[in-house]
């Protein structure tokens, strides 16, 4: 039940956020000033905190970009997005993949150039272990929901190109208190992707 509230209230901030910045253009479409897009890249992530001997986890990430343009040289941006994360351990791993929801506001430093940050909402979609002796499991020790901060960079390499960097830090315990944590661990996720403006 209290995962479904934090997702209902993730879907009425999906809406409300970009309409309750929305500029009175009465004699324009409802779409103007909106700008559509699509990305994907890859991911490089590690978890801190109490989870031993790893290193940095490859994978890859694809989603959307919804941008409004609310007065220069300021934007909002929701930009919903399916991101694998975790890390490497001593011949396995451990993989989230997570449905991530970042709320941005994003300054335009010059015209192809902008300076994105905000706060996402990482929702679990499904999660593997790999151990050591080649075996994988689909184990339930990460929380389903994982609030984090994102911030980066947007550059527009043409008027439909554009390729992004973002640093995507989850700010809670991601593993369920019952699953053997017991100092608290996190993750850290950079990733690199290119994407294609519709408008």
């Amino acid at each position: 039940m209290k995962c479904l509230t934090h997702i209902l209230i993730i879907c009425t901030l999906l809406i409300v956020t970009p309409l309750s910045a929305q500029e009175d253009t009465s004699s324009g479409s409802f779409f103007s000033g909106w700008e559509f897009g699509a990305k994907a890249g890859i991911n490089l992530s590690n978890m801190y905190g109490d989870v031993g001997d790893n290193s940095f986890l490859f994978f890859a990430n694809a989603g959307a970009v919804i941008d409004k343009k609310v007065i220069d040289p300021w934007s909002l941006s929701v930009e919903p997005h399916v991101s694998g994360e975790g890390q490497n351990l001593n011949e396995g791993y451990e993989r989230v993949i997570y449905l991530n929801l970042p709320f941005l506001v994003k300054y335009q430093v010059a015209e192809p150039l902008s300076i994105d940050g905000g706060i996402h909402m990482g929702v679990k979609i499904a999660e593997r272990t790999k151990f050591s002796n080649g075996d994988t499991k689909n184990r339930n020790r990460f929380k389903r929901i994982a609030p984090g901060f994102t911030a980066g960079v947007t550059y527009d390499v043409t008027q439909d190109w554009f390729v992004q960097f973002r640093t995507n830090l989850k700010l809670s315990d991601v593993i369920r208190y019952d699953a053997g944590d017991t100092e608290g661990s996190t993750i850290l996720a950079f990733q690199f992707s290119v994407g294609r403006w519709f408008n």
